[in-house]
């Protein structure tokens, strides 16, 4: 029997006669994938400790710019802070990748599959429910961590101010929202692997991209106001300011809101949506009670910095053809036996490479990140520089924003 891609109709779960898979082929494989992941956590490791030594070396020192502005008491505290985070990530990491080396040297996802197809579920929802209770396995062990990040960590240094009814109420909107989209979305991309043949991949990809741009108008119409409440910022001073900044730039704001980011954190935020020359401007009400309106106005002025730069749809476009470029992987793996038989998958599936992207796919993509992170602090700096342009050339709102930012975040 041919390959699928070589023929003309590509079944979204091929057999290819040889159920139980080469056993060399297969601890090859499973060497390999379980390399990736010792490699991303021998790396990650690394550069979490010498950060922690670099933070140690400097703890409670104060950089000669700001030390008329932040005091050493905050600085120490900031240090402590980034201190406890970095070594909760170490822990994190140690678990999760041997989370993940578990799941594959004992075949858990092969086991999970079998129970499922016990239950004889017709048409596609065998894939569903297998892609349930793997997606519920990775929900149950991250839960406590979750929890701890949330009530431990963040409540030690005051930023916490979610109670449990609140963390049970996102859990049960994020699970809900994640359902009614990611279900016909992935039941999409199974009738598209059955019925496009070969080149599945490409309209598997246009569906995804098109699912994109649609929750990016409803996210702040629709799914942002399920979490949170947001207030149109009152007439005055501020609102008139924000006005004229975008009207400078031929933009024309849509609504100016405040987020009641304060029910969850005492971390500060603020970010604009739209398409077009119309914006909505969201700022968290953390952020409008600890920042002056001069800052606030520049802080605006940078987050409207990423968008007359580009950085937006240059972002978008990024994420397209990164998509496209997975999708495409992802019809190559699809025809590798051996990567499914390797975590004791009966065979090739669309489903079962969703699992096993999942627990590969974020050690793969962590070897990108110093290029991301590159591109990001240069959208950063050009984002300031444009905002002490609109704001006539003046800095100093600017500098003491991220001065404000900085010490009530112990950034």
């Amino acid at each position: 029997m041919c390959p699928a891609g070589l023929t003309g109709r590509f079944p979204h779960e091929y057999v290819y006669g040889v159920r139980k898979g080469n056993g060399m082929i297969d601890q090859t494989v499973m060497g390999i994938v379980i390399g990736i992941l010792l490699l991303r956590f021998v790396l990650e490791t690394g550069l979490l400790v010498l950060n922690i030594r670099h933070v140690r070396r400097r703890e409670g020192t104060v950089p000669d710019a700001v030390r008329d502005r932040i005091e050493a008491a905050t600085a120490e505290r900031a240090a402590r802070y980034t201190l406890s985070k970095n070594r909760f990530s170490l822990i994190v990491l140690l678990f999760s990748t041997a989370f993940a080396a578990a799941l594959l040297f004992f075949q858990v996802f092969g086991q999970l599959e079998k129970a499922v197809a016990l239950l004889g579920l017709p048409g596609y929802l065998d894939k569903l429910v297998f892609l349930a209770a793997s997606g519920f396995l990775f929900f149950l062990f991250f839960l406590p961590f979750s929890l701890y990040a949330q009530f431990g960590l963040e409540t030690r240094y005051g930023f916490n101010t979610m109670t449990p009814g609140v963390f049970l109420g996102d859990l049960i909107k994020s699970l809900s929202v994640n359902v009614v989209i990611g279900v016909p979305l992935i039941l999409g991309i199974f009738v598209l692997v059955d019925a496009a043949g070969a080149w599945w991949w490409v309209l598997a990809w246009g569906l995804f991209v098109l699912a994109q741009l649609v929750l990016s108008f409803l996210y702040p119409a629709v799914i942002a106001p399920l979490f949170n409440k947001f207030t149109p910022l009152q007439e005055g001073s501020l609102k008139e300011r924000l006005r004229e900044l975008f009207a400078a730039e031929g933009l024309t704001l849509k609504g100016i809101y405040i987020m009641d980011g304060s029910r969850r954190s005492r971390h500060g935020n603020a970010y604009f949506t739209g398409f077009g020359k119309v914006k909505r401007i969201v700022l968290f009400d953390t952020l409008v009670s600890s920042l002056s309106e001069d800052e606030l106005v520049a802080v605006t002025a940078h987050e409207l910095g990423h968008e007359r730069k580009g950085h937006v749809w240059k972002g978008m476009a990024a994420g397209v053809l990164v998509s496209a470029a997975g999708f495409f992987l992802l019809s190559l793996l699809l025809q590798f036996p051996p990567l499914f038989t390797a975590f004791g998958l009966a065979g090739p599936s669309v489903a079962g490479l969703f699992v096993i992207a999942r627990v590969a796919g974020g050690p793969l993509f962590f070897l990108f990140r110093p290029v991301v992170a590159a591109f990001s602090r240069r959208r950063e700096y050009q984002a300031d520089r444009f905002a002490v342009r609109a704001l006539g050339g003046n800095s100093t709102p600017m500098e003491t924003a991220l001065v404000g930012l900085s010490r009530e975040n112990l950034a």
